[in-house]
């Protein structure tokens, strides 16, 4: 590793692996990671599906721009398919209805399905708990790994460095530069710390992207860290839900989809936590077996596999991506929450022209529109 590089990228899981892959071409790129593999944290443990009727205004036109990418990605990416389809039904009981309408008048591209034709698609649902639905078709289940191993093929091609292992241990402001320091915990146990410095650093450190502010002196832009659980659930033998779609409380109180001959259960939940190698708790657990069997004729309690991991949300529910206005050359790729994935090809397009100045071409020009909408510069005013 050299001491001296145009940009410095830490965190590499799908923010960082994908801005450091659009500014590898242009620049001497260092691409820092703490853990000893890329993706380990939330990037590994996401629920993989691309859904452009998700989340906010801006986080759907980002995600629009990006399904291009996925249907057909660059020849030298990858040569697996990256998109597979399924569809999204999302759920109302008679008393979210009004959620419902509202909901279908943000994304009136939604088909309204009466409680016969969810059911259709959905079995198991308990005719009981269900009144009507909303179906979006056009998105499917993301190949996580190949996208992430995708992006740093090409950051590696390019001639950008990637060192796993690497805590950043302070980040200081000099004149026209930034110095980090880091610590380097090799298999030993014996420690090595190191100074690199640079022009620009890239925060793309998920759920510990506040603390990397923190360090900077930045503060961190109240970014909050919350944990999401997830389970795998046997199905019965005689249960094929392989064509199912992916199955959303309109309020997210729950989600569901079929998974490698499993059931993937969340109850969306979104509790506040510290950056940290996050753990299901048992309550989680609990709820989502709960959800699950008062909205379905499900009886089950076999468990194969659970986990959690942390989305990391600005208040305002946007993503923070731009220079901090109040240094030069500390650019926040921050706050994906659970769109990190979905959204990685256009939000890197996005940034990557915003830190090299360059204009947005291959079909991304429109993602002009959202600069401001995701600037850091409004959580300062």
């Amino acid at each position: 590793m050299d001491l001296r590089y145009d940009i410095v990228v830490i965190g590499a899981g799908i923010a960082g692996a994908s801005i450091a892959a659009e500014l590898a071409p242009s620049a001497r790129v260092l691409l820092l990671e703490m853990e000893s593999q890329p993706g380990y944290h939330s990037t590994g443990r996401s629920a993989a599906y691309f859904s452009a009727s998700y989340g906010t205004a801006a986080v759907r036109g980002i995600t629009a721009a990006s399904e291009q990418f996925f249907r057909k990605p660059p020849d030298d990416f990858t040569e697996l398919s990256l998109l597979h389809p399924r569809d999204a039904v999302f759920i109302a009981r008679q008393d979210q209805l009004k959620k419902m309408r509202e909901f279908h008048h943000e994304v009136p591209q939604l088909q309204v399905l009466n409680q016969d034709e969810v059911l259709r698609r959905v079995p198991i649902l308990d005719s009981n708990y269900l009144s009507d639905g909303l179906l979006e078709t056009g998105g499917g289940d993301l190949e996580v790994d190949a996208i992430l191993q995708g992006y740093l093929r090409r950051f590696r091609a390019a001639g950008g460095t990637l060192c796993c292992g690497q805590q950043v241990d302070s980040i200081a402001q000099l004149p026209g530069e930034w110095a980090l320091s880091l610590n380097a915990v090799k298999l030993s146990n014996s420690q090595k710390r190191e100074q690199v410095r640079c022009g620009i650093v890239v925060n793309a450190a998920g759920s510990w992207a506040g603390e990397l502010g923190k360090l900077a002196g930045l503060g961190d832009l109240g970014l909050q860290p919350r944990r999401r659980t997830a389970l795998m659930v046997k199905l019965p033998d005689a249960v094929d839900a392989s064509e199912w779609p992916l199955t959303i409380d309109v309020e997210e109180q729950f989600y569901f989809k079929p998974d490698a001959g499993l059931l993937l259960v969340s109850p969306a939940d979104e509790t506040p936590s510290i950056a940290c190698d996050a753990r299901p708790e048992e309550l989680d657990i609990a709820l989502a077996m709960d959800r699950l069997e008062r909205v379905t004729s499900l009886a089950t309690n076999r468990i194969e596999h659970k986990w959690a991991g942390l989305r990391t949300f600005a208040p305002d529910g946007e993503f923070v991506v731009g220079f901090d206005p109040r240094v030069d050359g500390f650019f926040w790729m921050a706050g994906q929450g659970g769109y990190g994935v979905q959204s990685a090809p256009g939000l890197a397009k996005l940034a990557g022209s915003l830190v090299t100045g360059s204009t947005l071409l291959e079909g991304f020009a429109s993602l002009d529109s959202f600069r401001e909408v995701v600037s850091p510069a409004r959580l300062l005013a």
